[in-house]
Parts: structure tokens; C-alpha cells; sequence
């Protein structure tokens, strides 16, 4: 069941005792004495932070369930209206480490309090006054610096011995950080709101609030529970009548749960599959869901699973530029081109992002029969509508996915060493990198960093001057960095690949290559508070196989490419039967118009479940590019293009919330060549 409507409930009183006994006049001898219950002076003066968008809607967005830390504002409300009915002077202070100059807090005194609303990284000192942090955590260990991260912001535990006292409102909390050596600890609930008088109900052993809210029954499953209470009708229920209608009257165990449903922390489907294994067992139980989010008129259905039913559309101003740098001589060739950019948005200024891309290639011929190349390609932005953007260098099997308007980073490094040691033999090695990076992981719920590392070693043999035959072995080590769920995951695959290449004539070949592919994924549970061995799925195999062609004329291009291969999922968790499929035409209609389309697909399918993910990751991707390039001459023209990108996949709520993305883009470019020397 979820929450439809809940009224704000009115008569304030505080349940949990807090600060000292001046401050409290209802106590609730079950909770704990602090350091400031023990004064005797009165306060005259509290001040209270929380995160800076909370309140005062001139220094960030307003405060809206749903957001990151919404729970630090909701916390900090409640404690501010049981202190106004208090009596107390309350002055909110969402910037409390400005104040350091000592004019500045001339009107402090020693018996002023500040309570500090929010995440460890955020606490920030008022100097002159007792600091409290109030501070919630759901896990059994402190978070430490990352490896190559020295910022003391990222200690959790130096954070929280900064202030005098640390509150936390529950009881497993305060044994965590007592047992990683944080000081005067507390375990204070927040303050909530009581009926001024007893409300009669039916269920004595329900809070009156849970049966003034209306509740409608879920009808959205998740993973294997997808047909949920499918022929039950969605409307509200008073909690009463649930129970009345469903339980025959007899009040069943209930466990109620707050959440936003994009969180991935909160992690709904595992909770939903979890307590349905429990329903079946424990049939009198009852799962009640308030579900927090930053939309408001969205249906439940889109709600629940992500998708928006309202479109947004931005105009997009892009600035950019292009420098190149060739140097050739008899036995080597040196490329360098350096486009930097920046794309702006409106009217949603928060996408605004820098692009910028280098790519370097190198070739170096060693003797007339061997040869060594090198290339790199770094690019930065959200602007790429086409799945080949992100795709590894050096013979990557990363596929993946495309988070076309959030920041990302990637890094594709490849090198290589043939020799042709006959007429008609050549040998080679080769390594590679790739690294794919979000700089901002609260943009891209669902998706991870992920890096990977290989090497290959080939033959190729001519049968004849138009036909190819040759073999490739190819080792790869995928790495995803899954922060959120706390958790390492890593895939190593070997691929043994026979290919044949044919040209039936210039300008046209078909290539073909098959193999087996042996896989292995790794992965350690989260929540471990001990060194443990990872997991192994063991190994498998699976066929893997490419059939390429390419046909060129003077005035016509055309290229499309089949693949079936086990990957990793460029972005998604764990290990993937992946099918791609592309095709790409361009067509010079006349000297100066030129006109290309170009079409990408690929289905991943998990071959390797997941423990923490209770729905199988995987899905199908859909992209199209159209392009209209009328040159004016060789300086100057004009790009007219079209993008259409569909994404569906479970489990990953930024492609949930926006599957389809359109762009119509117009591109006016110049240019300008010159040798630098000869």
C-alpha cells in the first residue's frame, strides 16, 4: 500500500528529551542526558543549519521531498517547531562558517546552541557557541577517503569529532560511531507532533496518524513480482478498512517505510521482493509505502517505475573549436587535434557542460616490414546521441549505454606492434585502456564507473591478393566501481576468434569472425564490515561472432556491422550477452550538399545475476543520426542534423525517467588550414 494524502497533523509536543531541563518541559525518561542538560544557564539563543537549499530561496533551489538530504530539512523543521512552541529564540543559519571574524559574533554568549542538520561532509562550525550535529547513517561502518583522495571533508570520522556532541535517532547509529571512537554520542529522536486529545480507533495498537492517511493498493510490480495485485482496484483505503477488508479484521504486523523511489540506497524493488518472500511465509503482514518524490504531477504508475510523463525541451547553445596538428616524414606520421567546447542549455541552465575531446595518433615504422601505432581518444561532455562514442578503444567489448545529457568522461588508449615476417603472413600484439567516468554519480542513478584493461595478439595469413584468413586471442579485465551499493565488481573474458576477409573487388569487402568466449565475474557483498573472498560466478562460455561490410564509391559510403559477444555493460553492473547492430550511409548528392544517416542497436541481456539486485540488469538501446552538410566553400558552411535516442533498461532510473531524447541541431562552422613547415 502508499501513501495518497497526508495531512499535516496540528498540537506540537516534544516526545524526545532534548538540550537541557529548561528546554524540555515534557520529558521521556527513556532518553538520554546530553552534555548541555547538565548547565544550569538558560538558553537565549538557538541556531539552526541545514543543507543551503533547504530554506531561503535566493541562495539555491527550493526545498522539495525528493531531493539529496531532503531527511536533514524535514529533521530540522521538526526540531524548530517543537522549539517554537517552546518559547525558545531560533534563528536559522544555513552558513554558519561565514561568521569567523569576531564582530561578527559579538552578540553570541556561551549558553547559545547550533544545530547542525546535515551529511557528515557537510558539517560546518559556528565558532563561539556548543555545536551539535544531529546525523543520521544506516550503515555498520564509517566512510574514509578513496584511494587517491587526501580531502578531509571525505573523512567521516574526523567530521564528526568536530562538534561538542553528535545526535543520532536511533539506537544502532550511536553504537556504530561510539565504536569507531566518536565522542559524546546521543541517541535523540526527532520531535513529533501528538493529538492534543486521544483519538479513538478501531486498532488501539495503530498511531492514529497511519489510519488518517489514505493509502492505495500497489498494482506495479517490480522484476519477477511485475504482474503484482493486478486485479485489485487502485483506490484509497483508510488503514482501517484494509484490514476490515483483507485481514477479516485482525490487525496484521505492519512495516512502514519512507523513501524516495529513485534512491538507489533505498534499493524499493529488493524491498518489495523481500517482503513478498516474507508475505508468503507470514501471511497477517502488511507493507505500507510513503513514497517522497520531486514531482507532483506525474501518475503513481510513473512514479514507480521511473518514467516521466511530462517531456522537457531546451534550446542548446554550443561553442566550439577545432585545432589539429600533422607532421609527416619518411618513416613516421604524428596527429594531434584539440576540440574544446561548451554547451549551453536553457531554460535548464543545471545541464550547461564543458566538452572538449583530444585525440592523438601516432605510426612509426620500425623497417620496412614492421610497424608500431599508437592512438588515444579523450572526450568530455554530455552531447553524443551515438553509442560509438563511448565505445572502448583497441577491440573493447564495452557496449554500454549513453547518458547523452549528463557530464561524462572517457579515456581510450591503444597500442600495437605487427611485423610482417613474409609476402603473405603478419604477426601482432597489442594492448589497450579504457575508462569511463561520471564525474557527478548523483546525475546518473543506476550507472557506475568502470575501467578496463587488455591485450590481444594476432595472425594474419592471404590466401590470394583479394581473400584473408587469420586467428586472434584477445584478454580483457572489466571493473565496475559501484560506490552506491558498496560493492566490487570485476569480469575477465578470453576470446579465440577465427575471421576471413574477402574483397570482391576495390572498394568493396565482407568480413566475417567467430570464436568461443570464456567469462568470469567477481563480486563482494555490500554491508561487509570484514576483509571476505569475493564471490565467483565461475566460469562459462558462450559464441561470440562479427560479420562486417563496407562498400565506398566516389560519391557513396557504406558500412554495417553484426555482433554478438559476452561484455561488460559500459556503465551497468556486471556481465552481458550483447547483440549490436549498426549501419551507416553517406551520400554526396553534389558538390555542396552531402547528406548521411547512420543507425545503432544493441540488446544486453544479464548472464550473470546480481545477489543486491533483486531485477535482472539489462535492456536495448535505439539511435539514429541524420545529417544535411551544405559547404559554401572550403572555409565555411552549415550542418543541419537530427538525433532520436531510445533507451529502455531495468533497474537504471536515469534512462528510466528520460528513455527518449530528440535533438534538431543547425551547426555553422569555418575553418581555416596552413602548413607550418615543410
Amino acid at each position: 500500500m502508499m501513501a495518497h494524502d497526508t495531512p499535516l497533523p496540528i498540537g506540537w509536543r516534544v516526545s524526545a528529551a532534548f538540550l537541557h531541563s529548561s528546554l524540555t518541559w515534557r520529558v521521556n525518561t527513556r532518553a538520554e542526558p546530553t552534555m548541555i542538560q547538565s548547565q544550569s544557564l538558560q538558553l537565549t539563543k538557538i541556531f539552526l543549519s541545514s543543507t543551503i537549499w533547504a530554506h531561503g530561496h535566493h541562495h539555491g533551489a527550493p526545498f522539495a521531498f525528493g531531493r539529496q538530504h531532503y531527511s536533514y530539512e524535514v529533521a530540522r523543521r521538526k526540531f524548530a517547531t517543537a522549539l517554537h512552541h517552546l518559547g525558545l529564540e531560533i534563528h536559522d543559519v544555513p552558513r554558519p562558517e561565514i561568521y569567523a571574524a569576531p564582530v561578527s559574533r559579538q552578540f553570541l554568549s556561551g549558553n547559545c546552541c547550533h544545530l547542525i542538520f546535515k551529511p557528515t561532509e557537510w558539517i560546518r562550525l559556528l565558532k563561539g557557541v556548543k555545536n551539535i550535529a544531529c546525523v543520521a547513517w544506516e550503515f555498520d561502518r564509517l566512510t574514509a577517503p578513496t584511494r587517491g583522495s587526501s580531502h578531509p571533508f571525505k573523512d567521516m570520522r574526523r567530521m564528526l569529532m568536530l562538534p561538542d556532541e553528535v545526535w543520532t535517532p536511533c539506537e544502532f547509529t550511536r553504537q556504530v560511531f561510539q565504536a569507531n571512537g566518536i565522542r559524546n554520542v546521543y541517541r535523540i529522536p526527532a520531535p513529533i507532533s501528538v493529538p492534543s486529545a486521544p483519538v479513538p480507533i478501531q486498532f488501539p495498537e495503530i498511531p492514529p496518524d497511519l489510519d488518517r492517511v489514505s493509502w492505495i493498493n500497489l498494482r506495479v510490480g517490480f522484476g519477477r513480482y511485475r504482474d503484482l495485485n493486478r486485479s485489485v482496484p487502485s483506490r484509497p483505503y483508510r488503514l482501517s478498512d484494509i484490514i476490515l477488508d483483507y485481514y477479516q479484521g485482525r490487525q496484521p504486523q505492519i512495516f512502514v517505510s519512507v523513501l524516495n523511489p529513485h534512491d538507489l540506497r533505498k534499493n524499493l524493488t529488493s524491498l518489495i521482493g523481500g517482503f513478498l518472500e516474507f508475505h508468503a511465509e507470514n501471511p497477517n503482514s502488511l507493507l505500507l509505502l510513503k513514497l517522497i518524490v520531486d514531482n507532483t504531477s506525474d501518475r503513481l504508475d510513473n512514479v514507480l517505475t521511473g518514467n516521466s510523463a511530462t517531456p522537457t525541451s531546451d534550446f542548446i547553445y554550443t561553442i566550439s573549436s577545432t585545432i589539429a596538428f600533422n607532421k609527416t616524414t619518411e618513416r613516421q606520421n604524428l596527429a594531434l587535434t584539440y576540440s574544446p567546447g561548451f554547451t549551453f542549455y536553457r531554460p535548464t541552465g543545471a545541464l550547461n557542460v564543458i566538452d572538449q575531446s583530444v585525440v592523438f595518433n601516432f605510426r612509426f615504422r620500425l623497417s620496412p616490414h614492421q610497424l608500431i601505432k599508437a592512438n588515444e581518444n579523450f572526450q568530455q561532455g554530455g552531447s553524443s546521441f551515438s553509442p560509438s562514442s563511448y565505445s572502448g578503444g583497441g577491440g573493447s567489448s564495452n557496449t554500454g549505454v549513453l547518458a547523452p545529457f549528463s557530464n561524462t568522461l572517457t579515456n581510450a588508449a591503444n597500442a600495437e606492434y605487427s611485423i610482417q615476417f613474409s609476402p603473405t603472413d603478419m604477426l601482432g600484439v597489442s594492448g589497450s585502456f579504457y575508462n569511463l567516468h561520471y564525474p557527478n554519480l548523483s546525475d546518473v542513478p543506476g550507472l557506475y564507473d568502470s575501467d578496463e584493461q587488455g591485450g590481444a595478439a594476432f595472425y594474419s595469413h592471404r590466401i590470394s591478393g583479394s581473400q584473408y584468413l587469420g586467428s586472434t586471442y584477445r584478454y580483457s579485465r572489466i571493473r565496475s566501481y559501484p560506490q552506491d551499493a558498496h560493492s566490487e565488481i570485476e569480469t575477465q573474458t578470453h576470446t579465440f576468434y577465427l575471421f576471413y576477409t574477402f574483397y570482391p573487388k576495390p572498394g568493396l569487402s565482407f568480413s566475417v569472425s567467430g570464436g568461443p568466449q570464456v567469462f568470469n565475474s567477481e563480486y563482494s557483498l555490500p554491508g561487509s564490515t570484514t576483509a571476505q573472498t569475493p564471490t565467483s560466478t565461475g566460469n562459462s562460455w558462450s559464441p561470440g561472432a562479427t560479420a562486417s561490410m563496407s562498400w565506398q564509391e566516389s560519391h557513396t559510403n557504406f558500412t554495417a556491422r553484426y555482433t554478438h559477444s559476452t561484455s561488460a555493460g559500459g556503465g551497468l553492473l556486471g556481465t552481458f550477452d550483447s547483440n549490436t547492430a549498426s549501419a551507416l550511409v553517406r551520400w554526396r548528392a553534389s558538390r555542396n550538399w552531402t547528406l548521411g544517416t547512420s543507425v545503432d542497436y544493441s540488446i544486453l541481456k544479464s548472464v550473470t545475476p546480481l545477489p543486491f539486485f533483486s531485477t535482472n540488469l539489462g535492456g536495448h538501446t535505439l539511435a539514429g543520426i541524420a545529417t544535411v552538410d551544405h559547404p559554401f566553400n572550403t572555409h565555411f558552411g552549415v550542418l543541419f542534423e537530427y538525433d532520436r535516442l531510445h533507451q529502455s533498461y531495468a533497474g537504471v532510473p536515469v534512462l528510466l525517467s528520460s528513455p527518449d531524447s530528440n535533438r534538431e541541431m543547425v551547426s555553422v562552422y569555418w575553418q581555416l588550414a596552413r602548413p607550418l613547415g615543410r
